[in-house]
């Protein structure tokens, strides 16, 4: 009887031990996460940044706006 107490007794210092374990681990999984997620949006604001900055600088084009909205044809030339 001793020997089966003293097996169930380290079973379950192991267990606690395993369980300390498993949250470490995720504690590590969760920070690796995080760095991950932090570095994405870091990359993904950047890349939103130069998208913006590519629409502000696009030519506005010269057009005064006095057209009469008329367009050509199909099959004409344009101004003739």
């Amino acid at each position: 009887m001793f020997l089966i107490r003293n097996f169930f007794k380290g079973k379950k210092a192991n267990s606690g031990a395993a369980a300390i374990e498993y949250a470490l681990l995720a504690t590590l999984i969760s920070v690796a996460i995080i760095a991950s997620v932090t570095s994405l949006s870091t990359s993904i604001k950047a890349m939103f940044d130069k998208i913006s900055t590519s629409l502000n600088d696009a030519d506005k084009g010269t057009g005064t706006g006095t057209g009469t909205g008329a367009g050509t044809k199909p099959g004409t030339k344009p101004g003739g």
